[in-house]
């Protein structure tokens, strides 16, 4: 029962970084679209970690919007704690277990 209900918190924080990160690209390249346009959109695009720091930051400071930023470092927090909650119920036999 532990081993399900373990993998039942890590399985969760997996689709819920793969479905916050995706989405929070999408939006950051829409910013970065609005802002500097297609050449902005297509560098942004393929220099992603770039992005991924920046556009919501400056999202905050230009226009006072914290969405960007809390979809995007929210997911990341999110799932840093359900994986450890997971990991605290079932831990994996091949990590040690400090």
């Amino acid at each position: 029962m532990r081993t399900l209900i373990g993998n039942f918190f890590k399985g969760i924080s997996v689709i819920i970084l793969l479905v916050s990160g995706l989405w929070s690209f999408m939006i950051e390249l829409y910013i970065i679209n609005l802002v500097w346009g297609l050449i902005g959109l297509i560098v942004g695009f393929f220099i992603a970690p770039v992005t991924f720091l920046l556009a919501p930051w400056y999202v905050l400071f230009a226009w006072g919007n914290w969405n960007p930023l809390i979809l995007g470092y929210g997911g990341i927090i999110v799932y840093l704690i359900l994986n450890s909650v997971g990991k605290l119920i079932k831990p994996s036999e091949y990590e040690p277990f400090y």
